[in-house]
């Protein structure tokens, strides 16, 4: 409640006499009066929040105790001092009943001038001191919480600095941001894919049942508030989950939710740049809005996991750069090392696996005598699939999608086996939803190949990563075509100029490699 240069005073007494003296007495001293006789108007008029209300005990239609007790009962009146009067109810007991109910101070008729007004400023003096004490430990209150607010802030950085553990950092982070939002139930969501709808998985949470982070998925990109804060790229919130009209819930992500028992939702993205990378969640049990206070905490938060986040994505790259280095370093002595060209195959199709996080890999070699292609390095992760990719041992130049590549030496990439008719092996096919990867290219009389397969999960990504590790000088289809010319191609008669002859078409020089990678 403001100060103001007039304090406006509301009287409710049903004495037309006795109303006027009051509002002449307290007008002379220089405030500013309301009046009337009724009750019941006398609760409207107090709505507009006067400084001070000069209450009867008998009215016609309430009670004096009556009023005042709704008005102490009413957040928006509560504060407001009320001053009670009565010439009928003078003794002790009545006025300690008074104050029971709420007034601030009793007096009893016949009242004088400056004892009326000498209360009223008195009363006015303590409802500042009152305020200005709320106001101080309002304000000691948000300073208490900016610096616990700091102090986490800075334990979350430390933790995010000092510790390779994701799922720790964003642990800390959780629990940090329930205590801080006085908030019960807090989510970080990842988003692991986007196309052809949201792929939201719940990493770390609080307050929720163990089965909700395998349960609530979003359908689509209006399912809820958190698809819609990583697709827009800004916080969201519901005052109602359940029932606001701007949120399409699916019937699954719904039941979700009434299981769980919460109704407002605030979701704020985590972005590396203008790149989502997940959200942070807020839930309350009890309908009704977010703060602004709220928002910039939590944006605080999701800032701090999505540093998080990425920082466990570079330690990731970088020891599977590592890993690539120490794979391929581990095969070129190999190569250089081996007797035997079918080890050095078989440690191609294995680098291919480990490189291209692949369940199975083939290593094709041509036969130019039979015009065949035949395996001579393979390796499966998955004897479901190794069974099924055994069928084939050797291919006619040409045939299936091996043989294309080998004729054709053009990269290929097949996302999904079902739909490409040149694949002989139905059995993987069968199996479900894959993916075929393959490469061949004429190098120096040599022609190689690598193919892949795999599930259709992150397959544009690792399409693009495959042709990357098996293309680039010194990739695992280079080291093939080495290991071929070191151990597979025959001796041949010089020219007599110092120089090998050319390689004749169907030759033993004119020997393939095509790794097939799956």
């Amino acid at each position: 409640m403001p100060d103001r240069d007039v304090p406006r005073v509301l009287v409710v007494d049903d004495d037309a006499r006795v109303r006027r003296f009051l509002t002449s007495a307290l007008g002379a001293a220089g405030f500013a009066v309301t009046a009337t006789g009724i009750g019941a108007e006398g609760l409207r008029l107090a709505d507009s929040r006067p400084d001070l209300i000069v209450l009867d005990v008998e009215l016609p239609d309430l009670s004096g105790r009556e009023v005042c007790r709704r008005l102490k009962a009413a957040e928006e009146t509560a504060a407001i001092p009320v001053l009670m009067l009565s010439g009928v109810f003078t003794d002790v007991a009545d006025r300690s009943q008074a104050l029971e109910d709420g007034s601030d101070a009793y007096l009893t008729k016949p009242v004088t001038s400056r004892e009326l007004v000498a209360m009223a400023r008195a009363l006015l003096r303590t409802a500042r001191a009152e305020r200005r004490s709320h106001e101080h430990e309002r304000a000691a209150e948000a300073l208490r919480r900016r610096v616990a607010q700091s102090k986490a802030m800075v334990d979350v950085a430390r933790s995010i600095t000092a510790s390779l553990d994701l799922q720790g950092v964003l642990d800390r982070i959780v629990d940090e941001a329930c205590l801080l939002l006085g908030a019960r139930r807090v989510g970080i969501a990842v988003l692991e894919g986007s196309e052809p709808g949201p792929n939201i998985r719940f990493r770390a949470v609080r307050g929720l049942s163990s089965a909700f982070a395998q349960r609530l998925r979003p359908l689509s990109w209006r399912d809820g508030t958190t698809p819609i804060a990583i697709q827009e790229r800004r916080p969201v919130w519901t005052a109602d989950i359940l029932t606001d009209p701007a949120i399409e819930l699916t019937p699954p992500t719904r039941a979700v939710i009434e299981s769980e028992g919460y109704r407002a939702v605030l979701s704020v993205p985590l972005l590396a740049g203008d790149r989502p990378l997940g959200a942070i969640v807020v839930y309350r049990d009890l309908v009704g809005p977010f703060s602004e206070d709220d928002i910039d905490i939590t944006q605080v938060f999701a800032a701090q996991a999505a540093v998080a986040l990425e920082n466990a994505d570079l330690y990731r790259r970088a020891s599977e750069r590592a890993d690539k280095l120490t794979t391929l370093s581990a095969l070129t002595r190999l190569i250089t090392g081996a007797a035997a060209s079918r080890e050095v195959f078989g440690a191609v199709a294995e680098a291919a696996v480990r490189l291209l996080t692949a369940r199975a890999s083939q290593v094709w070699v041509n036969d130019p005598a039979s015009g065949m292609l035949r395996i001579e390095g393979t390796v499966s992760v998955d004897p479901v699939l190794g069974e099924n990719l055994a069928r084939f041992k050797a291919i006619s130049h040409g045939d299936g999608l091996t043989g294309s590549v080998f004729a054709t030496r053009q990269p290929l990439f097949v996302r999904d086996l079902r739909a490409e008719p040149r694949f002989l092996n139905q059995g993987i096919v069968a199996e479900g939803h894959v993916s075929a990867y393959a490469r061949g290219r004429r190098r120096r009389g040599h022609g190689g190949a690598v193919a892949a397969v795999r599930r259709a999960r992150r397959l544009r990504r690792r399409g693009k990563r495959a042709r990357a590790v098996a293309g680039r000088p010194g990739g695992h289809r280079h080291r093939a075509g080495a290991a071929l010319r070191r151990g597979r191609a025959p001796a041949t008669a010089g020219r007599g100029d110092g120089r090998e002859p050319r390689a004749q078409p169907g030759s033993a020089r004119e020997d393939r490699a095509v790794a097939r990678a799956g």
